[in-house]
């Protein structure tokens, strides 16, 4: 059974795929958006595609967003315009965002993962 499980890990693809989320988001002046960005590598060729969520929890607001990036094997910078969902309100101050990543290769997944700001992220 160890061997079963020995081989599994090891035949496991490498992560291909390296992102992060920016300290920073701006709110928009209306604030029903939430731009946030972080940097990001990808295989070249690939096709990643982003769901982004942010929380503040002081004003019960939840925002959500989605893009598809066109990977460049070089590191390059991710955007998502997240658009507030519900009635809560956004204000200037920290918030949290997370984000799903899978990439695509030939319509087939290649790669999936997900991750948060490790700190908080200032909302301005």
């Amino acid at each position: 059974m160890l061997a079963v499980i020995a081989a599994l890990v090891l035949a496991a693809p490498a992560f291909a795929v390296f992102a992060k989320i920016d300290p920073t988001a701006t709110l928009s002046a209306d604030g029903r958006h939430v731009h946030a960005s972080g940097p990001l590598t990808c295989p070249k060729g690939e096709s990643f595609r982003l769901r982004v969520s942010v929380t503040q929890r002081a004003g019960a607001a939840y925002a959500e967003g989605n893009k598809t990036v066109a990977c460049t094997g070089t590191p390059q910078e991710w955007s998502v315009s997240a658009v507030r969902i519900g009635s809560g309100r956004f204000a200037a101050g920290p918030v949290e965002v997370c984000a799903l990543g899978r990439s695509f290769a030939g319509g087939e997944v290649t790669d999936a993962h997900q991750w948060c700001a490790k700190k908080p992220v200032t909302l301005r």
